[in-house]
């Protein structure tokens, strides 16, 4: 019998298939990777929520916090921060709207496991201040997730963020 140029594609039809089956049993479904630690450093974005809540009419030189840029370093456990505010936000008069910029650096980080699974709870210390935070890493820890706010936390409005890996 002469093999010929049917028999060829026969066999290399066969041989593909026998490859493509034998690659689907022997791989294994990629399953979410649980963080037991947080190390390198992070830039994040976030913001406080004030839907709801009366925002104080202070006067003079009080700001109220809008948004916050920050650099956190889990390696070295410090962190520095931009906070973008208003003066006297939700003042009926008006007056006071004026934005104001604060950067502070050098701040001290703490890490311990958080209150939910795979969750952190960070406590940032700067100049006396601390404010906890709840952090869950995802995106095999590529990405934080950051909720903040309540009493203890120093920021009191809910505030929620995004932390990538710098």
């Amino acid at each position: 019998m002469k093999f010929d140029y049917l028999h060829k594609k026969i066999i290399i039809s066969l041989f593909a298939g026998v490859l493509i089956l034998g690659g689907l049993f022997y791989s294994r479904p990629i399953k979410a990777q649980t963080v037991t630690t947080l190390t390198g450093q992070y830039g994040c974005l976030f913001t406080k929520n004030f839907a709801g809540f009366t925002v104080s009419n202070e006067t003079g030189t009080g700001i109220t916090g809008v948004n916050f840029l920050v650099y956190l370093d889990f390696t070295n456990s410090t962190f520095d921060f931009n906070l973008l505010g208003v003066h006297n936000y939700g003042d009926s008069g008006g007056a006071y709207t004026n934005t104001a910029s604060i950067a502070a650096r050098g701040g001290q980080l703490s890490v311990t496991t958080g209150p939910i699974t795979n969750s952190f709870l960070m406590s940032a210390t700067i100049s006396g201040s601390t404010i906890t935070a709840i952090l869950m890493p995802v995106n095999g820890g590529s990405t934080l997730l950051l909720q903040s706010g309540g009493g203890a936390s120093g920021l009191n409005e809910p505030t929620a963020g995004v932390c990538n890996k710098v």
